[in-house]
C-alpha cells in the first residue's frame, strides 16, 4: 500500500535555501540628462528533497525579478569671470592767455626852474586834444607841451598855486584849472587863452576840485 503525500506550495516542507543573485545595472556617474538602471535578480532556489513512499522528489524553484529605475541627473555650473581694464586717458591742456598792456617808457621833459619847460613842484595834468596841460605848483602858472614833450606856451593870470587841470576840446580847448582860490575857465585857441571866470571866490571852501568840476563840467562856449 503506497503513501499519498500532498506537496503543494502550502504544505510544502521548509528548507534552508542558497540564492544566487546576478544584477547587471547601468553606471550611475551619467552626464546630465534622464537614465534609465535596468537591475536583474535572478534567483534560484537550492533543490528541496521530499520522501515519499516511491523516493524523492526534486524541486527546483527559478524566479527572475527584473527592477527599473529612472534617475534624472541635474548637474548646474556657475562660472565667475573677472574682468579688468586699464584705461589710459591722455589729455591736452591748452591754455589761453590774455596780454596785458604793460606800460612802456617813452620819454620825459622838464628840469627844476621857472624858465619856460622848467617846473617847480607838478601837480596837475591833463591831456586835451593833442597838447598836454600842467599845473605848475610854485611857479603859479599853467604849462603846455605838445604831446611829444615840446614847449608851447604858458600863462598865470591869476592862478595862486594851481593843482588840479581838466578839460575838453570845444571850439577851443577849454580849460578849467583848481587853485588856492577857485577854480578858472580858459579858452585856448593856438597861443591865445582868454581867461572866462563864472566862478566866485572861494568856490573851493573844502579845496574839493572833484565836487566842483562835477558842477561846472557840462558848460561850454
Amino acid at each position: 500500500m503506497s503513501k499519498k503525500h500532498d506537496i503543494s506550495a502550502a504544505s510544502a516542507p521548509q528548507a534552508t535555501n542558497t540564492n544566487t543573485i546576478e544584477t547587471t545595472a547601468s553606471p550611475t556617474d551619467e552626464p546630465a540628462g534622464t537614465h534609465t538602471n535596468t537591475a536583474t535578480a535572478t534567483i534560484i532556489d537550492t533543490t528541496i528533497a521530499l520522501e515519499t513512499d516511491t523516493g524523492t522528489i526534486a524541486i527546483t524553484n527559478t524566479m527572475t525579478a527584473t527592477r527599473i529605475a529612472t534617475m534624472t541627473v541635474t548637474r548646474t555650473a556657475t562660472r565667475t569671470v573677472t574682468r579688468t581694464a586699464t584705461v589710459t586717458m591722455t589729455y591736452n591742456v591748452i591754455a589761453t592767455q590774455t596780454a596785458v598792456a604793460v606800460p612802456v617808457y617813452q620819454t620825459k621833459w622838464g628840469s627844476y626852474g621857472s624858465g619856460n619847460g622848467q617846473f617847480n613842484f607838478p601837480t596837475g595834468i591833463a591831456v586835451i586834444g593833442n597838447s598836454v596841460y600842467v599845473c605848475d605848483f610854485y611857479n603859479n602858472r599853467v604849462q603846455r607841451f605838445s604831446n611829444t614833450g615840446n614847449y608851447e606856451m604858458s600863462w598865470s593870470h591869476t592862478l595862486v598855486q594851481p593843482r588840479g587841470i581838466d578839460g575838453y576840446v570845444g571850439i577851443d580847448h577849454v580849460v578849467y584849472v583848481s587853485d588856492q582860490q577857485n577854480v578858472k575857465r580858459y579858452f585856448v585857441s593856438g597861443t591865445n587863452v582868454s581867461y572866462n571866470n563864472e566862478m566866485s571866490d572861494n568856490v573851493l571852501s573844502n579845496n574839493s576840485w572833484q565836487e566842483t568840476l562835477a558842477v561846472i563840467s557840462g558848460a561850454t562856449r
